[in-house]
């Protein structure tokens, strides 16, 4: 670890670090990658003006409703396995 890097020890139940751990892999990031975005918009949130109004989201591409399907099926059965699996500890 570098010098520019801090460490964030915290406590929590197994089960909703099992799940969390499980919802990050569905989605293809790593826990501490997902917590830093989190708190990078968090801080960002918390510092914009009050009077700043919001930007709209820029549309997305269209994407083959196919493979978008196949893909978010994929992603919500591997939550799914990993959820039902915790939930049986």
């Amino acid at each position: 670890m570098s010098q520019a890097e801090a460490t964030i020890i915290m406590r929590l139940p197994p089960e909703l670090k099992d799940l969390y751990q499980a919802l990050c892999k569905s989605r293809g990031v790593t826990v501490s990658d997902s917590l830093r975005k989190f708190m990078i918009e968090e801080i960002g949130r918390a510092t914009e003006p009050l009077n700043t109004p919001k930007r709209a989201p820029k549309p997305k591409k269209a994407t083959k409703p196919q493979k978008q399907a196949k893909k978010t099926h994929k992603a919500n059965s591997s939550f799914d396995d990993a959820f039902s699996k915790a939930l049986k500890r």
